[in-house]
């Protein structure tokens, strides 16, 4: 318990009372003794709520949901967001301080031990202003910690802990920005992190990777401020004479021991091979921090059929990661991305993983593959509530249980798995494809509602009646054979079926005549001698494609048939004899393609291939892609030199990532209309005009927009629509810009800030249309007729600008918060409209009355402070209007 003396107090009254807390923007904030005190005593609560929270997550009898709750949301009523850097003080055994964001934190309080116990003995709290003039508290405790570690070692440990917690007087809120034992020093943990990362992952980060000019980063060991200890590539001389006589290579200086034979072969050496030494040089380190620096941004890791990698550690470190593929390496230990809570996309197929507990709070988790593993615990799927697709063939999955709430399950492969109970299956409405061929399972009625379904294999399996399916109006493809299956009629009135695989199951020709001829836009595979027929009746020229590509003999068997219609990948590019890939229809595992400078006008043989995920038909004819509506997993597209004139046919593409569409017929409005619907597509659509546009800007304007691009590089296509999409800019106090025009193609741009610049003009936002926040403080501004048309603008800030006239913007009905302190503003007549307007800061303005704005519905926050408004005014309005929040004096 903290106790301060009436005399401690009142000094304190005096010292606060007199203290103006200025900010850059002139900002004034006058703190009363009453109202510290308060503030003093909310703070010392706020930090035993997080000993509580800490608590909490330390009990063995909380549930994993509670704690999922705490992790993922409880947490934003404590700090300021969840970013805030906590060092680590779990592990005792650390040697080099390591800083973890707020949910990693949490993750491993409940990771690390068993059961935990914190107590924090709080000794001061100290009131201090920051450089920007705000008010912060410190606050200084001895943290205690009573646990079982995993391991079943105990632990009793006291450290000196710190807070920082920020004071928001305008919003009266409290939040925790910082928890340390020393200061944050990320620059050491990332050259730590390299010095002890293996020697294979060094190569992984570093070897296409140049500093110093032509030095690989792969060769750097280690990393000190004006020191570098590397490996370096050195000429090392061989010179001599040997023979060689039998198996034996001897030295000149030593013929002796041949007692005069006559040697087989004498060779001379006088050459250089290079070789690598240890050496340091006396260099900046800023190079590699740099580079180190884009190694921990990096969002994808693939480093499938790589034995050489048998560890994860280094991936602890960037936590920005989305995607991982460790596929068909020995990893066995996945605690390593237990912190990677925006990973989106994992693959550990043929790996030795058997637990998935480290990602129990990877909560963004949307695709999953865990083929060919020996997992047989699924239970911490339970809180992957945004999965959408599940890869587990050939596993020893057992229970479908942790899937019942997954609801977002588009996907779900299940061949050649230990399950047999479908129930926990039956309110995944959102399914899509279902492969439970190779399994136990005997009843499908569990399915019976799910309407969603179009593609389902239930082939080897102990069904006898596909009776559940009668009523799935999306199925279009059914997969039956090898089962018990004797009748077809529950599929006759499924309107958008294609294609049914019925062999060696109950279902007699006769049957499948009959369904034929009653659904005549249905295929029935119903017997292996009609692919033998079908192979029969090819062309030559198709025989020959398909026995090249997928590595059958010239007169293939059944077997053979059967394992060539499943080729993944198909490349047909340059045959520009090819007219038409009606054969193709039968690949339905077909998942890449490239039809690229062929003659192939046609595109609808790759109708119901829903397994595609790369297509390139690049220089071609083809100007209809009515084809790909079905296919969601479809990836890439590259549809160049082609009579396209249309996206239309990719808005219903889940899984869309990139388009390449240089020198095709779309418009930018096409390209629009497309990210609206798949924001997370890349579409390269005007390289031409980008690789101009770039090779034109100055070094200011690339290096603000290219920080996320490696030095020195001419970007690639899809790099320079990468940054034509940037969404967010920010220029700062770089008095050198003068001119908006290089922001013109940034066409998705929503976050613009633009501060201490001598930019006076604004007419090249005209066409920004995305704009939502748009900072343009400290600039030489008056004209904002340019933003008139910035419909979706919700954010505005002019402070310090010289605008005077507020009419241009009064149309921007969807503004929530706008700050024109410090400018010459003297009437809101203009804001009237503005019925969404939340926040107003009209400060250090001439400004005598706030009419009409202080009539605005929405309103809640009003700054008002240093203007020519009498306080009786602002007495008036508090009484109309008591919800307001006003800062005046």
């Amino acid at each position: 318990m903290i106790k301060f003396t009436r005399t401690s107090v009142f000094v304190l009254g005096l010292l606060f009372l007199s203290i103006i807390l200025r900010g850059q923007n002139k900002q004034e904030w006058a703190i009363s003794v009453e109202e510290m005190e308060e503030y003093r005593e909310q703070t010392r609560m706020l930090v035993k709520y997080f000993e509580g929270t800490l608590n909490f997550l330390g009990d063995p009898a909380s549930t994993i949901q509670e704690k999922d709750i705490i992790i993922n949301q409880s947490y934003d009523k404590i700090f300021v967001n969840d970013l805030v850097q906590i060092e680590d003080d779990l592990d005792e055994n650390r040697d080099v301080p390591v800083n973890k964001d707020v949910k990693a934190y949490l993750k491993d309080v409940d990771f690390f031990f068993r059961s935990v116990t914190f107590n924090f003995d709080i000794q001061t709290i100290e009131p201090l202003i920051g450089e920007n003039g705000a008010i912060y508290f410190k606050v200084t405790l001895m943290r205690q910690i009573n646990a079982k570690s995993i391991t079943g070692d105990s632990i009793n440990s006291s450290r000196l802990r710190f807070f920082e917690v920020n004071l928001d007087p305008f919003k009266k809120d409290l939040r925790i920005a910082s928890y340390y034992t020393t200061k944050l020093n990320e620059k050491e943990e990332l050259r730590h992190w390299w010095a002890t990362m293996p020697q294979v992952w060094k190569d992984f980060f570093g070897s296409n990777s140049m500093v110093y000019e032509n030095t690989p980063m792969s060769r750097i060991l280690k990393v000190e401020d004006d020191t570098i200890v590397l490996y370096r590539q050195i000429d090392f001389v061989r010179k001599g004479t040997f023979l060689v006589a039998g198996n034996d290579t001897i030295p000149e200086s030593e013929k002796s021991v041949l007692s005069g034979r006559r040697p087989d072969t004498v060779i001379v050496l006088n050459d250089k091979v290079k070789k690598l030494k240890k050496d340091t040089l006396r260099k900046s380190a800023a190079e590699v921090d740099s580079r180190l620096r884009q190694f921990s941004l990096m969002k994808e890791v693939n480093i499938a059929n790589r034995p050489e990698f048998t560890t994860l550690e280094p991936l602890s470190q960037l936590s920005d990661l989305e995607t991982v593929d460790l596929s068909y390496t020995p990893v066995e230990d996945l605690t390593p991305l237990r912190n990677l809570s925006r990973l989106r996309t994992i693959s550990i197929s043929g790996t030795m993983v058997q637990n998935l507990t480290p990602l129990q709070y990877a909560g963004n988790l949307r695709e999953i593959h865990c083929n060919e593993t020996i997992l047989n615990d699924i239970s911490v799927m339970a809180s992957f509530r945004q999965l959408e697709r599940l890869f587990c063939s050939n596993s020893k999955i057992h229970s479908l249980n942790p899937l019942s709430s997954l609801t977002n399950l588009n996907i779900l492969k299940l061949s050649k798995t230990l399950v047999e109970d479908l129930t926990p299956l039956k309110k995944l409405n959102n399914l899509r494809i279902l492969d439970l061929s190779h399994t136990a399972i005997k009843d499908l009625s569990p399915l019976a509602d799910l309407s969603s379904l179009q593609q389902l294999n239930i082939e080897h399996t102990e069904i006898s009646s596909i009776e559940a399916v009668r009523n799935l109006k999306a199925i279009n493809m059914v997969q039956f054979s090898q089962t018990s299956v004797s009748d077809l009629s529950p599929l006759q009135e499924l309107p958008l079926l294609k294609r049914v695989y019925s062999d060696k199951n109950g279902v007699t020709a006769t049957m499948a005549s009959a369904f034929m001829r009653n659904r005549p836009g249905v295929l029935v595979v119903f017997d292996s001698e009609e692919l033998l027929a079908w192979w029969g009746n090819l062309p030559i020229y198709w025989r020959a494609i398909f026995t090249e590509q997928s590595g059958i003999s010239n007169n293939p068997g059944t077997e053979e048939l059967h394992q060539m219609i499943n080729t993944p990948r198909i490349d047909l590019n340059g045959n520009i004899y090819l007219q038409e890939m009606q054969p193709l229809s039968r690949m339905i595992n077909l998942q890449e393609l490239n039809i690229s400078r062929t003659e192939i006008t046609d595109l609808s043989p790759l109708t119901g291939l829903t397994d595609l995920r790369k297509l390139d038909m690049s220089n071609t004819r083809i100007s209809k892609t009515d084809a790909l509506k079905g296919m969601f997993l479809l990836e890439h597209i590259n549809i160049e030199n082609t009579r396209i004139e249309s996206l239309d046919d990719m808005h219903g593409i889940l899984n869309l990532k990139l388009v390449l569409a240089d020198k095709s017929r779309i418009t930018t409005e096409d390209v629009l209309a497309l990210k609206k619907i798949r924001p997370e597509a890349l579409i390269v659509y005007q390289t031409e005009i980008l690789r101009f546009w770039w090779n034109n800007l100055n070094d200011e304007w690339k290096d603000v927009l290219g920080s996320n691009l490696p030095a020195g590089i001419n970007p690639s296509p899809v790099q320079l629509q990468a940054v034509a999409d940037n969404k967010e800019v920010v220029v700062k106090n770089l008095l050198s810009v003068y001119s908006l025009e290089p922001l013109m193609p940034l066409l998705l741009l929503e976050k613009l800030t633009l501060a201490g610049t001598t930019v006076s003009d604004l007419s090249p936002l005209k066409g920004l249309k995305q704009l939502r926040q748009l900072e343009l403080s400290g600039n030489p501004i008056t004209d904002l007729n340019p933003l008139k048309e910035l419909e979706l603008l919700e954010q505005l800030n002019l402070e310090n600008t010289s605008v005077a006239d507020l009419s241009p913007i009064s149309g921007l009905t969807s503004l929530k918060t706008l700050n024109i302190g410090g400018t010459q503003v003297r009437t809101l007549k203009a804001l009237a409209t503005l019925e969404n307007l939340e926040e107003l800061s009209v400060f250090n303005t001439r400004l005598k009355n706030l009419s009409p704005a202080d009539k605005l519905p929405s309103l809640k926050h009003i700054k008002c402070f240093n203007t020519r408004i009498s306080k009786k005014t602002i007495d008036r309005l508090r009484i109309a209007r008591p919800e307001l929040n006003i800062l005046y004096y």
